[in-house]
């Protein structure tokens, strides 16, 4: 039997993807132990506030009508936004890739050397394409997501065991942009002119920054344990990060 897991006090937004907001930023704010002092210190050394720009414009990514595009960026005042259409993408993305490799890689591999001991899940397949069609829809074109028919973090069968593993893979790989993000400022890239021919130096920065804040502690953020440590979105009990001072909060955009 499916649940809902939206919480209109905590999950501002039209997408799906709202429910996991707040894991992300939880996430975010202790990717290692050591993380939220050196969170802190980002905030001190470039005056910012702790908190995340949240656009829930009904959008397409790339909007042919506006010269914006819907990606995670930090503005000229240092403010990092996610756009909840990127993210309904990204969710997508990471469902519909772990599915397909479990049902038409692992599985088939598995019964090629011990046996016929995993039955492919056909149904599970075509949900997966399904839902990457979609997803790779909203780049262009904006059209709402179809919970009934299409699988979401939103509302699911608590049994569906590939819904709560693509929500922790989501919610590392949010984690990693928004490190990518922070890097930008902490790396000052924004401080000064970066020549067109130097960006892509700049980008792979912000990455090697965002890889060696994911795995500087040695924790399980970097292995492959998001179905033990993820227990459902946050907020549906309320819990609102940004109560209390210097903690990490996602605003509206």
């Amino acid at each position: 039997m499916k649940e809902n897991y939206y919480n209109p006090k905590t999950h501002i937004g039209s997408q799906p993807v709202r429910v996991l907001k707040w894991n992300v930023a939880h996430r975010l704010e202790y990717v290692h132990p050591e993380f939220p002092r050196e969170f802190q210190a980002i905030l001190q050394r470039h005056s910012l506030q702790p908190c995340i720009a949240y656009d829930c414009s009904e959008r397409p990514i790339l909007d042919s009508g506006s010269r914006d595009q819907l990606v995670p960026f930090v503005d000229e005042k240092k403010q990092v936004t996610i756009q909840e259409t990127f993210l309904s993408m990204v969710w997508t993305v990471c469902y519909s890739h772990l599915v397909l490799f479990e049902e038409q890689n692992q599985k088939p591999l598995v019964n090629r050397i011990c046996g016929p001991i995993h039955q492919v899940d056909h149904l599970a397949i075509q949900r997966a394409a399904d839902v990457y069609k979609y997803g790779v829809s909203l780049v262009c074109n904006y059209t709402p997501w179809d919970k009934n028919s299409l699988p979401n973090p939103e509302e699911y069968d608590p049994e569906d065991f590939y819904i709560g593993k693509a929500n922790g893979v989501f919610i590392l790989a949010m984690v990693f942009i928004l490190c990518h993000e922070l890097a930008h400022i902490d790396l000052g890239h924004l401080d000064t002119y970066i020549p067109q021919a130097d960006r892509l130096l700049a980008e792979c920065e912000a990455d090697q920054r965002a890889v060696q804040t994911m795995g500087s502690s040695g924790s399980r953020v970097g292995g492959f344990c998001f179905g033990k440590w993820f227990r459902g979105p946050i907020g549906r009990r309320n819990i609102i990060f940004g109560r209390r001072a210097n903690r990490l909060r996602l605003s509206d955009a």
